[in-house]
């Protein structure tokens, strides 16, 4: 071993640390623990953020299912007229050709 190092660590036996050492540590996992924390809130607010955003496509497909619904409604009426037009149209050159 060469002078001024630690012994290798033993799994088997207790380790004992100095004062110093132990307030290093718990600085260290203190400021571990606070940049978790930061992340834990970042995360929290992707999170609501996307969870709103979800919310809100899925009321305007709703809204945009049911408008599509009624754009065919219409058309189908306007259909209906359409053909019912092209039936009177006939019918009304016959009689103003009968008339001349």
């Amino acid at each position: 071993m060469r002078a001024g190092s630690r012994p290798a660590l033993s799994l088997t036996q207790p380790v004992y640390l100095a004062g110093n050492d132990v307030k290093a540590i718990e600085a260290r996992q203190d400021g571990c623990v606070k940049g978790i924390k930061g992340d834990i809130r970042k995360l929290s607010a992707v999170t609501d953020n996307l969870s709103y955003r979800i919310t809100t496509n899925e009321q305007a497909a709703s809204s945009t299912t049911q408008t599509v619904g009624k754009v065919q409604d219409t058309l189908s009426q306007l259909g209906g007229d359409i053909r019912l037009v092209m039936e009177i149209l006939p019918r009304m050159e016959a009689a103003q050709k009968k008339g001349q």
